[in-house]
């Protein structure tokens, strides 16, 4: 599957975008990625915080966010 996406991804920036060089989106990609798993974790962290204050009750699958 990586191999795929991989391929996918280079296909998309060399044929269709014309990049020779797309190193620097993928980084920007990988920091996106990055910054909203750190996201998801204060999110996690403030809901539990309320709820141990019974300030609200707040229940939500992030499942998806864990893949």
């Amino acid at each position: 599957m990586i191999e795929l996406i991989s391929n996918e991804l280079h296909n998309y920036y060399v044929i269709k975008r014309r990049m020779g060089n797309y190193c620097s989106r993928l980084m920007q990609i990988l920091q996106l990625i990055d910054n909203s798993k750190i996201m998801v974790n204060e999110l996690q962290n403030l809901t539990l915080i309320f709820e141990v204050n019974n300030i609200f009750d707040f229940n939500a699958d992030l499942s998806e966010f864990y893949q």
